[in-house]
């Protein structure tokens, strides 16, 4: 104990009514307010009486609460000189049930301690304080409106596609094997029969549409006329070119769909043999027949030559069996009697053990069909045949093919 301090008096808090005969007279319990004036029983502490840190340490008695020295006001803090740093948890002394415990001094700092000024961070906090004052802002905040998302933008169109149609498989390179072996003989024969309905002069200009692999184009340009072949098949095209060079004949060789054709000019004949036409709809057939109407000019004429639906009806359904060019060949044919279709199913083996199947479908027209449907594009049936054994001779269900010869007159 430093010198000059008496021993704190002890105070017994059982009889706070009972005077104390040492005790002054007085008020017992020191307060913030006595510290500016000391009772005169308190002894005055100087200033060098507190430079002895293990002096300070010292008061700390397991005995009860003593009363505060005061302290002088030279000896006080100032208020700019204290900062008021928050306790960490580890700076927090524990709780103590100990009734008799001695109470920290308040405001009493070690002698060595020093006071820094420190920018303050903020204290840390809980993820679960965190929900629960979300939670309370959410109870007390009113119910937001709920909106609907808005819908994505449509998606981008992408190209068309198109539904890949039964001929683009069956004129490919096979094709040619099932020509038959006098295949440009009856070819010369066909525009020979042409040539006599339509009594047309040397250099005058002819359309083949669905020209294939060429024979009826190579005939017309080998009688002296300019002639144009257009086909949708680049294979077939092909093979046309070939023949064409090898006969040096100066035919114009086209790539194209009949159902639009884009042609340059007018010709005095337009021609659409083997069969050819009726590959598609209703609709697009008709489409067909107008395009060939476009293509030729004032008095020119346009020769058809398809299957007769009334001689097919009495010969189907059928299976046929028939050799090609190192190929076996099977047919089996039906009609669909509700929309007039011919439906082929074939079936090709060649001998290098290649094999094809190819399922056609052809539109088979009555002669009243077409007639009607030639009338209606503004065109006049000048002559019709059943073959080309019977010109200008027409026997009904008798005769296997329709060949139309047809003038546009406007």
């Amino acid at each position: 104990m430093s010198p000059g301090l008496e021993p704190p008096r002890i105070i017994d808090d059982a009889r706070p009514d009972a005077p104390d005969p040492e005790r002054p007279v007085g008020r017992t319990d020191a307060s913030h307010d006595d510290l500016a004036d000391p009772p005169a029983w308190a002894p005055s502490l100087e200033a060098e009486d507190l430079s002895s840190p293990e002096d300070v340490v010292a008061v700390s008695p397991p005995d009860p609460p003593a009363v505060i020295p005061s302290l002088t006001p030279d000896e006080l803090l100032l208020p700019e000189d204290v900062v008021a740093v928050p306790p960490d948890a580890a700076d927090v002394p524990a709780a103590n049930d100990d009734p008799d415990a001695a109470a920290p001094v308040a405001g009493a700092a070690a002698p060595d301690e020093v006071f820094e000024e420190a920018e303050l961070e903020p204290a840390e906090l809980h993820h679960d304080e965190l929900v629960e004052v979300v939670e309370d802002e959410a109870e007390d905040a009113e119910p937001a409106e709920i909106r609907t998302p808005p819908a994505p933008p449509p998606p981008t169109p992408g190209p068309t596609k198109r539904r890949r149609a039964w001929l683009d498989d069956t004129f490919g390179e096979q094709f040619a094997a099932l020509a038959p072996r006098d295949v440009a003989e009856s070819a010369a024969r066909d525009v020979e029969f042409v040539l006599a309905s339509c009594l047309l002069e040397r250099g005058a200009r002819v359309l083949d549409v669905g020209c294939g692999l060429g024979h009826h184009a190579l005939a017309f340009a080998q009688r002296g006329l300019s002639v144009t072949g257009l086909d949708s098949s680049k294979a077939q095209l092909a093979q046309a070119a070939r023949l064409n060079d090898a006969a040096g004949s100066p035919v114009t060789l086209r790539h194209g769909d009949m159902r639009q054709l884009e042609l340059d000019g007018e010709f005095d004949l337009v021609t659409c043999l083997g069969s050819t036409f009726g590959y598609f709809d209703d609709e697009q057939n008709a489409a067909c027949l107008d395009q060939m109407k476009r293509q030729l000019c004032a008095g020119g004429r346009l020769v058809l030559q398809v299957l007769n639906r009334d001689f097919v009806v009495g010969h189907v359904p059928s299976r046929s069996w028939w050799q090609g060019r190192g190929c076996l060949v099977l047919d089996e044919a039906d009609l669909d009697f509700a929309e007039n279709r011919l439906q082929i199913d074939r079936t090709i083996v060649f001998e290098d053990a290649r094999q094809f199947e190819h399922h056609m479908y052809i539109r088979a027209y009555a002669l009243h069909e077409l007639g009607r449907m030639l009338a209606s594009l503004g065109m006049r049936m000048v002559e019709v045949s059943g073959s080309r054994a019977t010109p200008r001779h027409f026997f009904g269900a008798a005769s296997p093919d329709i060949w139309i010869v047809a003038e546009r007159r406007t």
